[in-house]
């Protein structure tokens, strides 16, 4: 794991003075599994930040309420529309998303912060 802190940047913003502080991790230590959690939502992210911003703000809305397990009923209530709708964002959001499965809705809420 490593660190790195600028102390000095030139006139275009540019860093010319760092220190970089190193040490390794213990693979049966915690932070391991948490840097990988991280390293692995950040490549989720950059593959897919393309699909995920064809997304509407209310198709987030849905999206979010779809990965808390809200039913399309709940989900209607909750952002005052009619089921109808809510079923529609739903469908368009899994073309958008070009999947049809759960968790990877899901991983979408969780990496693009909804929830």
């Amino acid at each position: 794991m490593s660190s790195s802190r600028i102390f000095m940047r030139d006139e275009a913003g540019k860093p010319l003075y760092t220190i970089t502080i190193s040490f390794p991790i213990d693979a049966m230590h915690h932070m391991t599994s948490k840097a990988a959690r991280v390293l692995e939502e950040n490549n989720f992210l950059r593959r897919n930040f393309q699909r995920y911003s064809r997304l509407s703000a209310r198709e987030c809305e849905v999206l979010k309420e779809l990965a808390l397990g809200k039913s399309s009923g709940e989900t209607a209530t909750e952002l005052f529309i009619s089921v109808s709708t809510v079923e529609t964002h739903r469908k368009n959001i899994r073309k958008k998303l070009e999947t049809t499965s759960y968790y990877d809705l899901c991983q979408y809420a969780r990496s693009f912060d909804l929830i």
